[in-house]
C-alpha cells in the first residue's frame, strides 16, 4: 500500500548508501543522519518509485507516512501518466516503423517513399530547384539468391542500403521498393559525377559471409521539373 514504510531503524547514511555518501556534494557531517524512512510508490502492485527521508534528529512514525499519503498518490499518478505516455509513444513508433520502414534494410519503403516524394516535389517548387529521381536495380542479383541462398542475398541488400546511405547527402532520400529495386531522390544535382559516385560505391567488392563478392547496379534517371510528371510517372520514367 502507498504510504506503508519499510522497516525503520537507526542507521548511518554510510550504511544505507555508501556510494552516495562518498559523493563530494554530501555534507561532511553526513554520519549525523540517524534515521532513514523509505516509502515505496506502488501502482497496480508494482513499485514505481521510492520516497526516501533521512533525519538527523529523531525518528519517523506511521503517522508521518499516513500524512504523506495524498502527496505520494499524486506522485504515483504523475509517474503512471508519464509511463503510459512513454508506452503510447513507443507503440506509435513501432507502428510507424512497421508500416513505413523496410524491415530488412531499415530504409523507407514504398509507402513512406510516396509521402517523402510529395514533400520533395513541394519543396523543389518553392525553392525553384530540381530533383533527380534515380531508379536502381542490382545486376545479377537473382543468381546470388539462386546459387548462394537467400541469407546471402539479404546480406547483399543490407550492404547496398548502407552504401546508398553513405553515398548521398543527409537531405537526399533513399528507399527500397522491394526485391533488389531502390530509389534515390537527389536535390539539385549539377554534375553527372554524383550519379557515377553512387554506382562506384556499389561496385566496390562486398564481403558476404566471409567471401568477396563483386556487384554492379543499373540506374535510370529522370529530373523534375524538366520531366513535369507526378510521382508515379517520375518513378516509371526513371525505371524505363
Amino acid at each position: 500500500l502507498i504510504g506503508v514504510p519499510y522497516r525503520c531503524r537507526h542507521i548511518t547514511i554510510r550504511e544505507l548508501t555508501p556510494a552516495i555518501s562518498d559523493h563530494p556534494a554530501f555534507p561532511e557531517d553526513h554520519d549525523a543522519i540517524r534515521t532513514y524512512l523509505g516509502i515505496p510508490l506502488q501502482t497496480e502492485g508494482a513499485v514505481v518509485g521510492l520516497i526516501g527521508l533521512a533525519n538527523r534528529r529523531g525518528g519517523y512514525s506511521q503517522a508521518l507516512a499516513t500524512l504523506l499519503s495524498p502527496f505520494l498518490q499524486t506522485v504515483v499518478t504523475l509517474i503512471e501518466r508519464e509511463r503510459l505516455d512513454a508506452a503510447n509513444q513507443e507503440k506509435q513508433r513501432l507502428l510507424h516503423e512497421a508500416i513505413n520502414i523496410d524491415g530488412l534494410t531499415g530504409l523507407p519503403n514504398r509507402r513512406l517513399l510516396n509521402d517523402l516524394f510529395q514533400e520533395e516535389i513541394a519543396a523543389v517548387r518553392q525553392r525553384r530547384g530540381s530533383i533527380s529521381v534515380c531508379f536502381l536495380d542490382l545486376d545479377g542479383f537473382k543468381s546470388i539468391n539462386d546459387h548462394q541462398g537467400h541469407a546471402a542475398g539479404d546480406s547483399v541488400l543490407k550492404c547496398v542500403a548502407d552504401r546508398l546511405r553513405g553515398a548521398v547527402r543527409h537531405h537526399d532520400v533513399v528507399a527500397r521498393l522491394g526485391g533488389d529495386e531502390f530509389v534515390a531522390i537527389l536535390r539539385d544535382v549539377e554534375h553527372p559525377r554524383v550519379y557515377r559516385h553512387i554506382l562506384d560505391q556499389l561496385r566496390r567488392p562486398m564481403h558476404i559471409h566471409g567471401h568477396p563478392l563483386e556487384l554492379s547496379a543499373s540506374m535510370g534517371i529522370t529530373r523534375y521539373p524538366n520531366d513535369d510528371s507526378d510521382s508515379d510517372l517520375l518513378l516509371r520514367h526513371a525505371d524505363q
